[in-house]
């Protein structure tokens, strides 16, 4: 017989099955992918928050600003409404849910959103206070970091009341 009158190529059922592995294996590995991204979102907001949290401990290391002598807490705002938060000066830690005044609280300027729509979860407005003296914290309860409708698998940014701010791995629940 002559070679070449032998056929080649691949059979309508020999596209079929490998068609069906490929199918198969990628709807095996789309559920852990999607599980992988909302972790790292998570991963990269909590960074975000503990690198802002300790920028702002440095600025009250630093001291007050020359407009306010009065100033005694660098602090940062947390509400629960959106990704953001807003950095501030104040004279006390008892003046969170209140307005900018311009006497009570200074605004200094807001954070950049947090990743993928992530919101902070817990109380509607919270607020960590860094004293200007030594840089302790006041108000030490951690800050839990989620998607905006998610019931779990939430993160926490921890911090001690002398300064220490460290991220939770692992997942928590969102209340």
């Amino acid at each position: 017989m002559n070679k070449s009158a032998l056929p080649t190529g691949f059979t309508l059922i020999e596209l079929l099955i490998v068609v069906s592995i490929i199918a198969v294996l990628t709807g095996s590995i789309l559920p852990s992918f999607n599980t992988y991204i909302t972790n790292q979102n998570l991963r990269q907001a909590q960074e975000q928050v503990k690198n802002d949290m300790k920028s702002t401990q440095i600025k009250a290391l630093a001291g007050a600003f020359s407009d306010d002598s009065n100033v005694k807490f660098w602090g940062i705002k947390l509400s629960t409404n959106n990704g953001t938060y807003d950095f501030f000066t104040s004279v006390s830690t008892s003046w969170c849910t209140q307005a900018y005044n311009g006497t009570t609280f200074a605004f200094r300027s807001t954070s950049t959103p947090l990743p993928n729509d992530l919101r902070f979860k817990g109380a509607a407005t919270r607020c960590v206070y860094f004293n200007l003296d030594n840089g302790d914290i006041t108000n030490i309860n951690p800050i839990i970091v989620g998607a905006a409708t998610a019931t779990s698998n939430c993160r926490r940014v921890e911090m001690n009341g002398a300064g220490r701010v460290i991220i939770n791995l692992s997942s928590t629940s969102c209340t």
